[in-house]
């Protein structure tokens, strides 16, 4: 069944004098009456459309409606072929069965063949499962010139290790300036036969784990983010400030789950783990993957700053040597 929602803001009357307050959540003169004898439960739910707890959602509900309206369709949506021994990529064909979707404008080899720009590097924010079809293993692609979400592949079906093969594939076709794509992904869990296979298949551009929390964030030998409560909430915490900001993220689906990451009583930021929308993966239970994986792709993300182009200067620079010299000579051959 299609759902329909019809945000207050729509209503002409109740729109009337519309504002963003200092978070960036709409509101105006209807809503701030309306919001003096209401608990704060029941305007999330009566009001902003948020049955997951109010008060309680840690995303900003007001956001999560731009962005979702705001969201485009992947310019491609196919698959990508590759040796299942040496995980050498083979070529890249529309249609397939792993929903590899694509905001991106691709360029053609000599031989025709669709291919990433070069000219820019890559990121990818892994978020693994156990590959039963309880929940998605999500790559969230971010790109370093733009600072954009430009792919997305949720895979319901595939073991860890499987889903490693398929990452390296992708990392390599992913090939930028740098080399293949940069990788992190949570190391624990699933993460474990993950970062096996990685390791075993020789691929060296990953994260490596840090310790955060001190100074020096020294780096280990530990390939992989590990995630505790305090790293798990800062880091929903930057994604939080930086998307629709910084971070641009077209994804639909993906901004949707958003929606149901909510603190519980004990403090803890975790997914509320309804599922109100048709997942077309596959999964049978939305658990917010996309989200860890969209986090972990700003986070390496916020490594690269755009750097602007200098504007082009019109003429010769005078304050050179060479002309300041020439304009000397000159001067004193005049003289004589």
């Amino acid at each position: 069944m299609k759902k329909i929602r019809l945000h207050w803001s729509l209503h002409p009357v109740k729109a009337a004098g519309l504002y963003l307050d200092a978070t960036g959540k709409q509101r105006s003169p209807w809503y701030d009456e309306q919001c003096k004898d209401r608990h704060p439960l029941e305007i999330g739910q009566n009001l902003d459309i948020d049955f997951s707890g109010g008060d309680q959602a840690f995303f900003d509900l007001a956001v999560i409606t731009r962005l979702e309206q705001e969201a485009q369709r992947p310019t491609y949506k196919g698959e990508l072929e590759y040796n299942a021994t040496t995980c050498a990529p083979v070529g890249w064909y529309e249609g397939g069965k792993r929903h590899l979707l694509l905001w991106m404008e691709m360029p053609t080899d000599s031989d025709g063949n669709l291919m990433p720009p070069r000219d820019r590097d890559y990121i990818f924010g892994i978020d693994i499962s156990a590959g039963t079809g309880a929940s998605n293993s999500v790559i969230s692609i971010g790109d370093t010139k733009t600072m954009r979400k430009v792919g997305e592949l949720a895979e319901a079906h595939m073991s860890p290790d499987q889903f490693a093969g398929y990452a390296i594939a992708l990392a390599h076709w992913f090939k930028g300036k740098s080399g293949g794509a940069r990788l992190i992904w949570e190391a624990a869990g699933p993460g474990i036969p993950f970062g096996q296979r990685v390791t075993a298949l020789g691929y060296r551009n990953v994260f490596f784990r840090e310790q955060e929390t001190s100074l020096a964030r020294k780096q280990s030998d530990c390939p992989g983010w590990y995630m505790t409560r305090a790293l798990k909430h800062n880091l929903l915490q930057e994604y939080r400030r930086a998307l629709g900001n910084e971070f641009q993220n077209p994804s639909k689906i993906a901004v949707t789950e958003c929606r149901e990451y909510i603190y519980w009583a004990t403090g803890a930021i975790e997914h509320s783990r309804a599922m109100r929308t048709i997942d077309p993966t596959g999964s049978r239970a939305n658990h917010g993957d996309r989200v860890i994986a969209d986090a972990l792709c700003w986070k390496l993300l916020q490594e690269y700053t755009v750097t602007p182009e200098p504007p082009k200067k019109e003429g010769p620079d005078k304050s050179t040597f060479k002309l300041r010299r020439d304009k000397r000579h000159e001067h004193a051959v005049n003289w004589w």
